[in-house]
């Protein structure tokens, strides 16, 4: 819980600094927030407008990290996972507080639950992640790509950490898309569990079908060691959907181990409202 507790101490903090930012100066008494023009190809602005207004909001995407939150937007997210994208087995809870820093930057800590299928429900571990959007606005760099790392402490396993990074943006006034590479180990190797390593490619789309409803896919591609000493190809794909009400956003996916005899379908449900 100390990582959340960090973030309760930096909020104040940062909502002054919101306060405090200067204005534009083009804006008159009666000026709204600042446009984002641009879109992933550098097409009608009108169509990133559909992108950033969902993505500085909150995550598209199970797979892909894609853009980020707004400065000074809070985000609490509560989620249950099946199994981690290309890791081990294990049924996990995660309660999660993201805030958007600056124009570059948002940070997210969260504390997991997790069941493993040997044990019951305890406390697993921590994590910060922090990523950094390469433009300070959408569309001012082509693809919109960002870079995310991940820190992940935890009590009985060995510490692990991730980077990511990937890049995407709106395609039609309705679809947008991002791709991303990924890597995640142990950073304690002389362990029984060794480097349990996993790397790949994702990609993702969605589909805004109303205002406030997405419909999406989401794939995985590339290989891990899953516990071994040896690495083996993993497909992972699915439908995902979103939708929002009363302020709340709930994102599903329900992805399937391709790479498996039998496809177990692996549900993550993400339930999460922003500030």
């Amino acid at each position: 819980m100390r990582s959340l507790a960090l973030l309760a101490l930096l909020l104040p903090s940062l909502a002054l600094a919101q306060k405090s930012q200067p204005a534009r100066p083009d804006a008159g008494p009666d000026a709204g927030p600042p446009s984002h023009a641009g879109t992933f190809d550098g097409g009608d602005p009108d169509e990133a407008l559909v992108a950033t207004d969902d993505a500085e909001r909150h995550e598209l995407f199970a797979l892909t990290p894609f853009w980020r939150l707004a400065p000074s937007t809070y985000r609490l997210e509560l989620s249950y996972a099946a199994s981690g994208t290309l890791s081990a087995v294990d049924q996990a809870s995660e309660l999660r507080a993201t805030v958007g820093l600056t124009d570059h930057v948002q940070l997210a800590v969260a504390e997991d639950f997790g069941r493993p299928s040997d044990g019951e429900v305890a406390h697993q571990g921590s994590r910060v992640a922090l990523r950094y959007s390469v433009a300070g606005a959408y569309g001012q760099v082509p693809g919109n790509p960002v870079v995310e790392v991940e820190f992940n402490p935890r009590h009985l396993s060995p510490d692990r950490a991730a980077i990511r990074a990937s890049a995407g943006g709106a395609v039609t006034d309705r679809v947008v898309t991002a791709t991303g590479v990924f890597l995640e180990q142990n950073l304690e190797r002389h362990t029984p569990a060794g480097v349990d390593g996993s790397f790949g490619v994702t990609a993702s789309g969605s589909y805004r079908y109303r205002d406030h409803t997405r419909f999406g896919a989401e794939l995985a591609l590339g290989l891990a060691e899953r516990g071994t000493d040896t690495y083996r190809p993993v497909l992972k794909a699915g439908p995902s959907m979103s939708a929002e009400g009363g302020g709340f956003t709930v994102t599903t996916s329900l992805l399937c181990d391709l790479s498996e005899a039998t496809l177990k379908p692996e549900p993550l449900v993400v339930l999460g409202r922003s500030f």
